[in-house]
């Protein structure tokens, strides 16, 4: 994830799973807020060239979040400025609270599981209005996005909201709990 002052938050997978800041040598620590990631369509602020990058902070998962997410896959901004992390062995998205400058760990704040999926989830996009999009590692490249629904990450502008469906489970209420999304369509 590409962060301001060409900064990087890079999700380490396991043995042990833990979030990596970089930046540039002598640069300090900003972690991560919510809405503090680069916002979409700005430029990273790094010339062309070659550059250094050393690890400024690292976070490891708090209990709640190692025993909810078993590896850390993809990290993901959300439309609503909230840091996401898909998990493929416990196959769950996650909310995660902020990353205080320095390290330390990383909290669950909420989080969904994804039920039976037709391969293994690896990667994590959001629509604008909050839908996660889960892109999956199957044998052939093809019908490997799942679009589900409800909306989990929605916009802090309160902006247009996703709508309402009857399929739905409805999402996870309060800190750290899981609920099932239902996957509602599939792409090709």
């Amino acid at each position: 994830m590409l962060l301001p002052g060409g900064h990087l938050l890079v999700a380490k997978e396991k043995k042990p799973a833990t979030l990596i800041e970089f930046g540039p040598p002598y640069s300090q620590s900003r972690g991560l807020v919510r809405g503090g990631a680069l916002a979409d369509g700005e430029r990273w602020p790094i010339k062309k060239g070659r550059h250094r990058f050393v690890a400024l902070a690292i976070w490891l998962p708090d209990k709640t979040l190692a025993k909810t997410c078993a590896d850390f896959s993809d990290l993901e901004i959300g439309p609503d400025g909230c840091l996401y992390l898909l998990s493929d062995k416990s196959s769950t998205i996650a909310r995660l609270d902020e990353l205080s400058a320095g390290g330390g760990t990383a909290g669950l704040l909420e989080a969904w599981r994804l039920g039976d999926l037709d391969g293994k989830p690896e990667g994590l996009a959001f629509s604008a209005l909050g839908r996660a999009i889960v892109g999956l590692d199957t044998r052939k490249a093809r019908r490997n996005l799942v679009l589900l629904d409800p909306a989990i990450a929605q916009s802090r502008d309160g902006g247009q909201r996703e709508p309402e469906t009857k399929q739905s489970t409805g999402e996870a209420q309060g800190s750290s709990k899981s609920s099932d999304l239902p996957v509602q369509a599939q792409t090709k």
